[in-house]
């Protein structure tokens, strides 16, 4: 008998490593793109222009992101929270830079805040 191996992906190895280990990991997304620097700053200047605070301006966000980034297959969901993460992250200790998207969306954050609170 002569066997034959097939040569499988990280992902579907390890879910079979993990399928013989009686252990249950998470399906990953299939299509999805990471976010570029480019894509990044491009939001973090359309958040900053529309300064959402509700669902309808969110809505707005996205379209207007869409428009540049129409293949990225992006969602309200995916780019408020891509949002909420960024401008949560804290400066790297001994080193002062920050990209540009991140200052950019912790601008966005404040300016936002300080509508909400007219």
């Amino acid at each position: 008998q002569r066997l034959h191996r097939i040569k499988m992906s990280g992902g579907a190895a390890a879910r079979q490593a993990a399928a013989r280990q009686g252990r249950r990991i998470r399906p990953t997304r299939q299509g999805v793109v990471n976010f570029s620097n480019e894509e990044l700053t491009s939001l973090a200047v359309t958040i900053r222009r529309i300064k959402p605070l509700n669902s309808e301006e969110w809505n707005q966000v996205l379209d207007a992101h869409n428009q540049d980034f129409e293949s990225c297959n992006r969602t309200v969901d995916s780019l408020r929270r891509k949002f909420n993460n960024i401008r949560r992250k804290r400066a790297p200790s001994g080193d002062p830079r920050q990209p540009a998207h991140i200052r950019l969306m912790k601008k966005a954050f404040q300016e936002i805040g300080d509508r909400a609170h007219l």
